[in-house]
């Protein structure tokens, strides 16, 4: 089944802040390697989004490899929803409200 990819203006905000932070750290090009980490997440998630485990209400969580932020999205009929990109230390709380 091909799915489409929808991200919602809060992750889009959430990838912006993360982005943001990691060029202000001086290593090399963090920003651009969590944008590309961001990218394959992305990818994986569209190509086998039911093979990620539901962890609240009808949201599923993917981790990425090498930066400390999940995406959480929903899954309905041929559509994925991404509604946020969080920190994994993040408050539940700040992120359970936007469902």
């Amino acid at each position: 089944m091909n799915y489409q990819l929808l991200i919602s203006e809060e992750a889009f905000w959430d990838i912006e802040d993360a982005v943001k932070y990691y060029s202000e750290i001086p290593a090399e090009n963090l920003d651009n390697r969590f944008l590309k980490q961001l990218k394959d997440g992305l990818n994986k998630i569209t190509k086998k989004p039911l093979h990620y485990a539901l962890k609240y209400k009808q949201i599923r969580i993917y981790n990425l490899k090498n930066f400390p932020y999940q995406i959480h999205f929903s899954v309905e009929e041929n559509r994925i929803l991404v509604l946020g990109v969080f920190h994994g230390k993040s408050d539940p709380k700040s992120w359970e409200e936007r469902l």
